[in-house]
């Protein structure tokens, strides 16, 4: 029982180092640790520059790597629907308009014309601008859902065919394209561009000023924002290009096109500084933040407010919950209200925009952390997956068990790390007695050396592993031993949160004993786990 007490100790430590939050601190002795997160991310494949700015209580940090520099413009892509958002509740604040109200008070009837035709039932005029600010009006979207060329104009976009479009295009594009479902269906939610391109609308119809003059008026000046501005010349080559994979995209044409969906231009700097007023009643009633957040899932691990989002990770994790709002440029502008912060930024990148939350995550996360500069990169993970074992049972049948495992991977050097591992797993054995077939329960010590490539999207380990019987399902052939074994591991990284793990054990030591037949049996066995990871 010693023994076994051990390792429960032993497991609630690994546990706690890999699941328990960080109290926050100041930013004054972090700068380096945090560039360092921007350095890592640029890696000339997926990534070739980032920029982020965050804040702390009255602290604040800017830092840019790769090829874009700190006050670098860039395409903020669909974060501009928070501006969107703000002008939306400053005309609610100046009672112009009501969250409740239809938008058929506010568009004209050709706009409102067969908008929302949901199987043969016409729900156009019970649209409301809030099921527009939280996507519940089950709008197709008109720029990534797919056409009647079974291609959505993004995938044109992005494949460097460079096009025009108007507001009344875009609405014609959603006409042609089957809407999800009814307005309001209870926990049903799904992302429409041509939401924000109506609201864009709606707000041009009330003040009597473009959307463009709305932002200028209402936001970028009272805010001092002299580097932010919406899009609207081709021959501005002021904000970077974006990529897609490895391909630089000019498409001038497309960004002044967007509009009230996606057409602003900023900083991370300024980002910050919108981001801070829009959640600290600089631009509208604070109070109206609580009945914003009204959350239904939209797509993993965002989930959609009313004109916000929430990106939040399952809790083992975890990691911060944060509202704000992110682009398809890979630029983000969030709040963590739990420990104050605010995080924004991009990472210029189309088709791989997830990378944006795991920098801002890892920045959020180092803020937060009262620890000293940390000698080693860390990373931490929990997995569940089968064992598959060599040993049969008397029936000749080979067991598969459940597999649970704590992870720590320490980055000794870039593609070089090493981790260590408690896990838990159930190996069929057989014994003397013919109808005895055994179930083995096993504590792993796996002590591994991991090599990765450059990206980190691959890697090898072997090690170590010294093994613990705990006990198994027949209580005449229980008893405690220990057993060692060389476990050779591939490791494949599925997403920046997700990594598939195969290892194989060789045993080295014999699981024979009185109670078991053939004397001196190696147990091999092999697993595989799906787990999630804690950068």
């Amino acid at each position: 029982m010693k023994k076994l007490s051990v390792l429960l100790i032993l497991f609630s430590l690994l546990l706690s180092v890999t699941l328990n939050g960080q109290d926050r601190t100041t930013l004054s002795y972090k700068s380096k640790e945090l560039q360092k997160i921007l350095d890592q991310t640029v890696d000339n494949e997926k990534i070739y520059g980032t920029s982020f700015t965050v804040k702390h209580k009255d602290e604040v940090w800017s830092g840019s790597a790769g090829n874009i520099a700190e006050d670098q413009q860039y395409f903020i892509a669909s974060t501009t629907k928070l501006f969107v958002t703000a002008i939306i509740l400053q005309l609610d604040s100046e009672k112009k308009l009501s969250l409740d109200d239809k938008i058929s008070d506010y568009l004209d009837a050709d706009i409102m014309a067969g908008l929302h035709v949901y199987k043969g039932k016409d729900y156009s005029n019970e649209l409301t601008i809030n099921n527009l600010l939280a996507h519940t009006s089950g709008l197709a979207d008109y720029y990534q859902n797919k056409g009647p060329s079974g291609m959505s104009l993004e995938d044109e976009v992005v494949s460097g065919i460079d096009q025009f479009w108007t507001f009344e295009q875009a609405i014609a594009r959603t006409k042609k394209m089957e809407p999800l479902f009814a307005p309001s269906t209870p926990g049903k939610a799904h992302y429409s561009d041509a939401n924000f391109q109506l609201l864009g609308k709606i707000i041009e119809n009330i003040t009597g000023s473009s959307f463009a003059e709305n932002c200028e008026v209402r936001i970028f000046k009272p805010l001092n924002l002299t580097k932010t501005y919406m899009y609207a010349d081709t021959a501005d080559t002021r904000p970077i290009h974006m990529y897609y994979k490895n391909n630089e995209l000019n498409i001038p044409k497309a960004m002044t096109s967007f509009g009230a969906d996606g057409g602003i231009v900023s900083t991370s700097a300024e980002m910050l500084t919108f981001i801070e007023a829009f959640f600290t009643g600089k631009l509208f009633p604070k109070e109206y933040i609580a009945e914003l957040q009204e959350w239904n899932k939209i797509f993993s691990p965002l989930r959609s407010g009313v004109g916000i989002h929430l990106y939040k990770l399952p809790k083992i994790f975890s990691t911060p919950a944060m509202i704000g709002h992110s682009g398809l440029s890979g630029a983000l502008a969030y709040y963590d209200p739990k420990e104050d912060i605010y995080v924004s930024g991009t990472v210029n990148q189309i088709a791989y925009p997830a990378t944006s939350f795991t920098v801002a995550t890892k920045l959020v996360q180092r803020t937060r952390s009262n620890k000293k500069n940390q000698l080693f990169e860390t990373v931490s993970g929990i997995g569940l997956g089968a064992t598959y074992s060599t040993v049969a049972n008397n029936n000749g049948d080979f067991r598969i068990g459940p597999t649970f495992t704590l992870y720590k991977e320490f980055r000794l050097l870039k593609p070089v790390s090493f981790s260590a591992e408690i896990v838990y797993n159930q190996k069929g054995e057989r014994s003397k007695e013919k109808d005895a077939n055994i179930w083995s329960h096993y504590i792993d010590l796996p002590l591994m050396l991991k090599l990765n490539t450059i990206n980190n999207k691959f890697g090898v380990s072997g090690g170590y592993s010294t093994n613990f019987l705990l006990f198994s399902n027949k209580p005449n052939n229980t008893f405690h031993r220990v057993e060692f074994s060389v476990p050779i591991g591939v490791h494949y990284r599925v997403s920046d949160f997700l990594q598939l793990y195969m290892k194989y054990n060789i045993g080295l030591t014999g699981i024979g004993k009185n109670a078991y037949a053939n004397e001196g049996l190696k147990n091999n066995w092999f697993s595989i786990s799906l787990m999630l990871l804690k950068p």
